[in-house]
């Protein structure tokens, strides 16, 4: 029997409510060349029977039982009993899409290094859907790993004689992947990308500390340290202790975002721990942190740390607005922000909080809906959203864009069918325009007198009101001002 293109090293440890659906997911593969070795590292549940069963019934499946060592120890295990002619790990959690093997083989095989990756989407515990992902960039390169620009785990693939001898850090019980990719790059190993999403991560609830985050900046101070030493780095790769403490901060203030709601104390005391655990007793200082970055992680990390996506606000909006002021007032005295970085960061988090749960956009087409034509002014960002809202009604969606790259508008789009409007061609005067636009000014002293326009600037400005109230109303001893005419569109910098 010949070896099979793919083995598949599972590590798992008290598994039984997941490993079956995870295993599943591999047997579903378009590609059947493949076995799955699945090392049980000192299970007490049912998991190792669950496998068992499956394994009976599809010799491609294979168990290995061991006693507790940790998962590098268990996915080492599975490198050494590999066949195949690549590698991949999966987690007993975690889901592979069905073409997955199929699109990395090709890729792997194409590729000159023999290492490529996929882009990756997200679940929570139920298997529902969450609006982050994981895309796929250009190559994935030693200089990028050291910006903790990383992949998943399971969404790559890399050949057996490429990874050589090197095997996971047993040592560590956290970023092992990450220490292992950096000792590849650092040998000169390059992932190429492949196009379509390969991989599912399952957001689980998990533990974060500072002690945590430790280990995650040792493994990176250790990466820079051995990229420092090598004679095989590039001269334009930037391996400097200033960008080294660079990239820590950026992961510092993510880090902390993901811990605030799980710190109980009103000065968030674990969150400032991460902080406090790069400035070495105060001897360096950070680098403050700007009121739009601070705003951007509250507004993805926040619900992320519960295993949510961003619509979580809409619910949690009261909840998540004081663990971030909380914190936010904490950056501030520390220095860690500018001055007045607190109100700043709010002020921009209310903006950017206008589109993910202020209904803009469906506002705007409920307005609109009772003319039986609707032309959007602008297929950007906002008018992508208009373009959505307008489809999910079954409302035929007409734009008029004159500076429009059609091909990069309908990649936005999707499947969903737009009628594009010459710019020769004259304004409709029965439609009524929807100008998505919100620097508008210029563009409407350009459109015919008479037009009937429904504008985006107007509708944000009253979501962003009702937002504003809502957050007000919940932090009795924060008052947020109203911003003056126009200011919705200005994010603080």
């Amino acid at each position: 029997m010949s070896a099979p293109a793919l083995s598949i090293v599972m590590p798992a440890h008290n598994a039984g409510t997941t490993i079956g659906e995870a295993i599943a997911s591999v047997q579903r593969q378009s590609e059947r060349c493949w076995e799955l070795i699945v090392v049980d590292d000192g299970s007490d549940d049912r998991g190792p029977s669950v496998v068992d069963e499956i394994a009976s019934d599809d010799p491609r499946v294979r168990l290995l039982r061991r006693p507790r060592g940790g998962r590098s120890s268990a996915r080492n295990a599975g490198i050494d009993e590999a066949v195949g002619e690549h590698v991949m790990f999966l987690d007993a959690d975690d889901l592979l899409e069905e073409s997955a093997v199929a699109s990395l083989l090709a890729g792997a095989r194409r590729s000159a290094c023999g290492a490529v990756y996929g882009a990756w989407r997200h679940i929570d515990l139920a298997g529902a859907p969450l609006d982050s992902s994981g895309r796929v960039e250009g190559e994935m390169t030693l200089d990028r790993l050291l910006s903790m620009d990383v992949f998943l785990i399971h969404s790559q693939i890399i050949r057996r004689d490429v990874l050589g001898e090197a095997r996971f850090d047993p040592r560590l019980s956290s970023c092992e992947d990450l220490d292992l990719w950096l000792r590849l790059a650092t040998r000169g190993i390059r992932w190429e990308p492949v196009d379509p999403c390969v991989a599912v991560y399952r957001l689980g609830p998990r533990t974060r500390s500072v002690a945590l985050f430790k280990a995650m900046a040792g493994v990176l101070e250790r990466g820079y340290a051995r990229a420092r030493e090598s004679a095989n780095i590039a001269s334009d790769i930037d391996v400097s202790g200033e960008r080294e403490s660079r990239v820590l901060e950026r992961a510092a203030f993510d880090f902390a975002h993901l811990m605030l709601l799980d710190d109980p104390t009103p000065s968030k005391e674990r969150a400032a721990g991460v902080l406090r655990s790069l400035t070495r007793s105060g001897t360096r200082a950070l680098c403050p942190l700007s009121p739009n970055a601070g705003a951007d992680l509250a507004l993805s990390h926040l619900p992320l740390s519960e295993e949510r996506g961003r619509d979580a606000w809409r619910g949690s909006l009261e909840r998540y607005t004081a663990h971030a002021a909380a914190w936010w007032s904490r950056v501030e005295r520390e220095g860690w922000g500018e001055q007045g970085f607190a109100r700043r960061a709010m002020d921009v988090l209310v903006f950017l909080l206008c589109n993910e749960i202020g209904d803009v956009a469906e506002r705007l087409v409920e307005r609109a809906a009772s003319s039986e034509r609707i032309v959007v002014l602008g297929l950007g960002r906002n008018g992508v959203r208009v373009a959505r809202a307008l489809h999910r009604r079954g409302i035929e969606v007409v734009a008029r864009d004159d500076g429009l790259d059609r091909a990069r508008a309908q990649e936005r789009l999707g499947d969903i069918p737009v009628r594009f409007i010459e710019s020769t061609e004259a304004f409709d005067p029965g439609a009524v325009h929807i100008m998505s636009v919100l620097d508008d000014g210029a563009y409407l002293g350009s459109l015919p007198d008479g037009l009937r326009v429904v504008r985006w600037r107007e509708v944000a400005s009253e979501a962003e009101g009702e937002i504003r109230t809502r957050i007000r109303a919940s932090l009795a001893v924060r008052e947020l001002k109203p911003q003056p005419e126009g200011a919705s569109e200005r994010r603080a910098g």
